[in-house]
């Protein structure tokens, strides 16, 4: 939101009530996994922490100017009851404080708009209260910020709001899937299950999901190997052979597993032991994907 320094924008903030304390982490891109690594200069203590028993904090979110505030549940044993709390106001030494802007009566453009904001608040808002409304008139806007604007973060919720207001057009998937975004490009290939209809898919679709088999970043790749899956067509399984091959690892073997059967392993299998160099589906894999394969986290 732009009330904390530069170096720690994109970190992340964990509240840990049972060690009374709140840490914060860089969030760091590896591969399509992301992972947390602790600043060096809180390596031998959290972000925040107190002294008093009862610091439970249980929540953190972003103020509209920036700051964070932290619910605390103020109580020493956490059976114990008690009808107080707390609310912390995390913000920088010396932060001038600012009125938040009222949104509530922001023209529907102006709220489009607001979805590039470099503030996660405004942004959020923005999206409730397009969400809220429903109102048509976000539709060319929307559309065209997801095709022409600069700010990836907003391109990429633009996209999601013209989902979300059940509007979302083939083109638009097509536009968010050439997109030079990574983050925009997987959720392009996420909301392209929606015009998967009992495995048939749009010729046109198909061929710009079979792009990204290949395609720089892991996570779009991670993403499609769900979304593939669902098209019944002859060269599915080499489609999904494709990415196992480019993750290079048994992840995707368990996503398959998981999510698309036993017998879709046999011939991505087929498929990949006709690459040079390729190896067979490792027999642990699949029983791991058939087992303890994880759930999609943002269904």
């Amino acid at each position: 939101g732009g009330a904390f320094p530069p170096a720690m924008v994109n970190d992340v903030f964990i509240a840990d009530p049972v060690l009374g304390a709140v840490g914060r982490f860089h969030l760091r891109e590896d591969g399509y996994a992301p992972s947390l690594e602790r600043p060096e200069i809180e390596t031998t203590s959290p972000f925040m922490f107190s002294k008093d028993p009862s610091f439970r904090p249980i929540q953190i979110i972003s103020a509209p100017d920036g700051t964070l505030y932290i619910a605390d549940l103020a109580r020493e044993k956490f059976d114990q009851y008690t009808d107080t709390g707390r609310i912390w106001r995390i913000s920088p030494a010396g932060l001038k404080q600012s009125m938040p802007p009222k949104m509530a009566a922001f023209k529907t453009a102006d709220l489009a708009a607001s979805l590039a904001s470099p503030n996660g608040w405004v942004r959020d808002t923005a999206a409730r209260l397009l969400f809220e409304r429903r109102d048509t008139n976000c539709i060319p806007v929307l559309a065209k910020q997801l095709a022409r604007n600069r700010e990836p973060l907003a391109r990429l919720h633009s996209l999601c709001a013209l989902a979300g207001l059940d509007v979302l057009k083939l083109e638009d998937v097509l536009t968010a899937l050439a997109d030079e975004d990574d983050r925009v490009r997987e959720q392009a290939v996420r909301l392209a299950n929606g015009f998967i209809q009992n495995g048939k898919i749009d010729n046109t679709l198909w061929s710009q999901l079979a792009v990204h088999a290949s395609d720089h970043s892991a996570r779009v790749r991670f993403e499609l190997a769900f979304t593939a899956g669902t098209v019944q067509r002859p060269n599915t399984p080499l489609l999904l052979a494709n990415i196992d091959r480019h993750i290079n690892c048994d992840d995707v073997v368990a996503v398959v597993a998981r999510f698309h059967g036993s017998d879709m392993l046999v011939v991505i299998d087929e498929e990949i032991m006709v690459m040079p160099g390729q190896k067979e589906i490792d027999g642990a894999a699949l029983h791991d994907g058939i087992v303890l394969a994880p759930v999609r986290m943002h269904d």
